[in-house]
């Protein structure tokens, strides 16, 4: 891959600041990285804040939608229950906020 002609996103310029060995790992060689309670946390709230800005959902409706599918999306053990409690709560402090 030449990567003049790659797309950079901030999550590929920041994994390559912070590593650029797993930079090649998930972006030259395409290996996927295993999901985590804390990936999976964050992708439900990046998909969140992605169907807010498309319109999809209304300020209103991200709390709700967020404890909608948080046990859905999170399966993965956190590494103590106090950390899934306060990474929940904070997640949902965030949505009531928007």
């Amino acid at each position: 891959m030449d990567l003049k002609d790659k797309e950079w996103s901030f999550s590929s310029v920041s994994c390559y600041n912070s590593c650029p060995y797993s930079f090649y790992l998930k972006y030259i060689e395409k290996q996927t990285d295993h999901d985590n309670a804390f990936s999976q946390s964050g992708k439900l709230v990046h998909s969140l804040l992605e169907r807010w800005a498309n319109k999809e959902l209304y300020s209103f409706e991200l709390a709700d939608k967020f404890e909608e599918e948080w046990d859905k999306v999170v399966t993965e053990w956190f590494p103590f229950p106090n950390i899934r409690k306060g990474t929940y709560n904070k997640c949902l402090e965030w949505a009531h906020s928007h």
